[in-house]
This record gives C-alpha cells, structure tokens and sequence, in this order.
C-alpha cells in the first residue's frame, strides 16, 4: 500500500492504483471487501443471466452489440463501472453508424439501455 501512496502523492497514480489504495482503507477499516466492478465485469454478469432469459438470436445479438461495446473502449472497459458516462455510449453509437449503419448503431444502442437498466434510464445512455 505504500508504494500505491507514493504514486498517489506524485499525482502518477491509476485509477486502478487509486480504487486499490481506497479498497484497503476501506478493508482495514470494515473488514470486508470494497467492490469496484469494472465495466467488462458487469457486462459479462449480465450477458451470463441473459443465456438462460432469452432466445438463442436475441442471445447473439446482446452478445455481439457488448463486444462491440468493449472492444470499442479497449482498456477502459477495464475500469470501474462508475466511471462510465453517457458521452461514452454516445461515441459508440457514433462509431457503429459510420462502421454499418444507423439501424445497427441504435439496436446497439437500445441493447446497452437494457443492460446498464436503472443507469441507463438515469442518462447513461443518451
């Protein structure tokens, strides 16, 4: 943990490096674990509980539409989810209209609203 503090007093430190440091005080203070999970974490869950709830075509679809999605952030799907923003989503669906198509780009789009559920209906998703 000392190490994580000297970045974080560099100002060098990670969002990575900084949800570490803040899950340690948090351990060493509770004694139970701080959760931060990470944007493909979350997605995965999801897609996981959709296999058995839908039908074999709807399944792929999901499943394409997220790939694109974490394929689209690379390295930041990797951070915690709170730290996703509808600008995000907006630039993905932007990205996938000029790829295929605008139909495509907001079926994708629709997909992300049902999987980040409550956030999406709180502006995560434009």
């Amino acid at each position: 943990m000392a190490t994580d503090w000297a970045e974080y007093g560099r100002g060098t430190a990670s969002e990575v490096q900084t949800r570490k440091v803040l899950a340690d005080l948090y351990h060493q203070q509770h004694g139970e674990a701080l959760k931060f999970e990470s944007i493909r974490s979350y997605l995965g869950s999801w897609l996981d509980r959709k296999l058995g709830e839908t039908a074999r075509g709807t399944f792929a679809r999901y499943k394409g539409a997220i790939r694109k999605f974490l394929e689209f952030l690379a390295d930041r799907a990797e951070r915690s989810m709170s730290v996703i923003q509808s600008g995000d989503v907006l630039a993905f669906r932007n990205h996938v209209a000029d790829q295929l198509s605008t139909s495509s780009a907001n079926t994708d789009l629709k997909i992300l609203r049902i999987a980040f559920g409550r956030r999406g209906e709180t502006g995560l998703c434009p």
